[in-house]
């Protein structure tokens, strides 16, 4: 595996060790000592992360991005769910973005994401719509639970807007299991309804789905997305990067006869840190 190390690592590797290993050996003893704060923020740097957590793949959750937390992904798949255009092309792909504002902890939180179904060369952006969410997250004693509201498939153009907007509301809860202790996941519960669940967004009806955390790079989900299953997995390369690999097949006994094959790339950060550079 090629680990890739940015010169933020490796300048918070090099204080951090300055900072550890040499604290009086400057011509100011106080100043050389790292603060709790600074010593903290630098080991962030150093100590690796997983960004994959428990998830229910292809539904709506109840949780939402939190404030200022941003993602980039790409996808491809290999069926069109809309064929009026281009429906002769084997491969089809799309782009998304979204970031969350506030604190869904505290009040609410609120996410909004773009997404661009035209990838063919020569077509980019004509085709897209907008997504929005509502959401907010408490914690028991068993774990987190997340309540949402949104819309999708919002001021759409090109291909979406043969597809109506539709309107969900969805809960998930965050736990660890116990009924097989050898194993021991992170679980994710996710159940909700939607105005555009069946017949590809036209009719309403209800999404739940199971989801584990079942290494600490790794997690496999299956749910029912109102008349067919999908089954997912997202897996991160590197726990230094936030970069997620997602795969997954929708409409898994091709009950409507759309069964197709989905592969992912996310990036998520921080674009408050971003927008002080």
């Amino acid at each position: 595996m090629i680990r890739i190390y940015s010169r933020d690592y490796m300048r918070a590797t090099i204080v951090l060790l300055c900072g550890l290993l040499f604290p009086f050996k400057t011509s100011n003893a106080e100043q050389a000592r790292l603060s709790p704060e600074e010593t903290l923020s630098l080991l962030q740097y150093l100590v690796p992360r997983s960004a994959v957590g428990p998830s229910t793949y292809g539904i709506a959750s109840g949780y939402g991005l939190n404030h200022g937390q941003a993602f980039l992904s790409g996808s491809i798949t290999n069926k069109r769910e809309l064929e009026e255009e281009r429906a002769g092309e084997r491969i089809d792909g799309s782009y998304a973005a979204g970031i969350g504002i506030g604190d869904p902890s505290k009040s609410v939180g609120f996410e909004a994401h773009l997404g661009i179904l035209s990838s063919t060369l020569g077509d980019q952006t004509e085709a897209g719509n907008l997504g929005f969410k509502i959401h907010r997250r408490t914690e028991t004693a068993s774990g987190p639970l997340g309540f949402a509201v949104g819309a999708s498939n919002v001021a759409p153009w090109g291909d979406p807007t043969a597809i109506k907007t539709s309107y969900y509301g969805a809960a998930s809860f965050l736990t660890t299991q116990s009924v097989f202790p050898e194993l021991k996941p992170d679980i994710m519960v996710t159940g909700g309804l939607s105005t555009g669940a069946r017949n590809t967004g036209e009719d309403p009806g209800v999404f739940f789905g199971l989801g584990g955390k079942i290494t600490d790079t790794s997690s496999l989900s299956a749910s029912w997305a109102g008349d067919e299953i999908i089954v997912g997995s997202v897996f991160q390369p590197d726990l230094r990067i936030p970069v997620m690999v997602s795969a997954g097949i929708a409409d898994l006994t091709d009950r409507n006869n759309s069964q197709r094959l989905i592969l992912s790339f996310s990036y998520t950060f921080d674009a408050l840190k971003w927008s002080k550079k």
